[in-house]
């Protein structure tokens, strides 16, 4: 079925199968983070399920560049952060409900210029990049250009997993070869909650003695 956020009209399908019949479903729109209501299987009838389409006058790409963040957004000192790139309605949806169990503020982007937005105001502890298909789609080529681009400091505070089809975690070659961190299957995510805290500790291990040599540097400057 295809359903359409109301306050930015960004567009969803979503396997129908996988809804409950009786209770409503909520989720979160990925452009404009308000809540979208599904109706119970049950209540809803053939017309129903298929979403209004946008206005003719609408010009094309208008409800991503509407979803788009604007406003500058800050976390208090010490906040677990965790920024998330994904197409698939469902696997982002899994995602957030585990991250936010985990005591993470979670925000999601649609493309580059959303992850230059978040990153131009904090620092995100965790990345997740998925990606829908066999292949990866400019977006989110262009969403790991910008983080392979960051300056060395900004990018070495930050753990970035790639989630796609041929991803292992064991295989730190292809991790390199990405610019990120470690790679998972779509698999992976049900021990998300577990793995998400080892590869935070292993990333602070390996720039431990970084972190401590900048310090001193930064304060034998001040």
């Amino acid at each position: 079925m295809e359903i359409v956020c109301k306050n930015c009209s960004k567009r969803y399908r979503i396997d129908e199968s996988k809804l409950p019949e009786n209770e409503k479903v909520y989720i979160k729109c990925a452009g404009c983070h308000q809540k979208i209501e599904i109706e119970p299987v049950s209540n809803r009838d053939d017309s129903s399920r298929a979403a209004p389409k946008p206005p003719p006058s609408e010009p094309a790409g208008a409800a991503e560049q509407q979803g788009s963040p604007k406003t500058a957004e800050y976390f208090e000192p010490g906040t677990k952060t965790a920024l998330i790139y994904c197409e698939d309605v469902q696997a982002r949806l899994e995602m957030e409900k585990n991250i936010s169990n985990m005591g993470f503020e979670v925000r999601t982007i649609n493309n580059r210029e959303d992850a230059r937005h978040y990153f131009r105001y904090n620092v995100f502890d965790v990345v997740l990049i998925y990606q829908k298909g066999p292949d990866p789609e400019k977006p989110l080529l262009e969403v790991l250009d910008y983080f392979n681009n960051l300056a060395p400091k900004i990018r070495r505070q930050i753990t970035i997993i790639y989630i796609h089809l041929a991803g292992n975690r064991y295989d730190f070659l292809e991790a390199f070869s990405k610019g990120v961190d470690v790679t998972l299957s779509p698999m992976d995510l049900n021990n998300l909650q577990r793995m998400l805290p080892e590869f935070l500790a292993e990333k602070e291990n390996r720039y431990k003695i970084f972190f401590e040599c900048l310090k001193k540097v930064e304060e034998s400057v001040l």
